[in-house]
């Protein structure tokens, strides 16, 4: 549920454990993407781009499982640490899977994680905050300036 509070009365209870599990996976999938990225010396760039956009990830899940009122402090701080050992769990399985393996296919698990990332900003997040935000087209800016980044990046490597 990308939007769950569009029409009618919202349920933040019946949001928070599957937005616990979406969110906790793919921290684990940001940890497999760094371990991958050690066997091309790519590591830095993406902890880098992971250790950015996990703040908000944390801080939009925290929230989830504090609105829904069914959990207490106590069991939200054990979630938000076992979701914050989810990202370096992903990075050993990923070193693990990925040691050993022709660089033309981490290359592309890299690339298609790459992908995927650009899809969901672009097909589904950025139109969104567009349409609801008189100045949405800042997003469309920094997410051209970040693409720069990622461009230049590899061209300076």
């Amino acid at each position: 549920m990308v939007h769950p509070c569009e029409e009618g009365e919202c349920n933040y209870h019946k949001v928070g454990i599957s937005a616990y599990v979406g969110i906790g996976f793919h921290s684990i999938l940001d940890g497999i993407a760094i371990g991958a990225g050690t066997m091309m010396n790519l590591s830095f760039i993406i902890i880098l781009a992971v250790t950015i956009h996990k703040f908000p990830a944390a801080l939009a899940l925290s929230s989830l499982l504090v609105k829904g009122k069914e959990y207490t402090k106590k069991k939200v701080l054990l979630s938000m640490f076992i979701f914050a050992l989810a990202t370096p769990v992903g990075a050993l399985v990923g070193v693990f899977v990925f040691q050993g393996v022709d660089d033309y296919v981490v290359a592309t698990a890299l690339g298609i994680s790459a992908g995927t990332f650009l899809f969901i900003s672009i097909g589904d997040l950025l139109p969104t905050v567009y349409e609801e935000h008189e100045k949405g087209y800042k997003n469309l800016v920094s997410l051209c300036l970040g693409t720069l980044v990622m461009i230049l990046s590899h061209t300076l490597v």
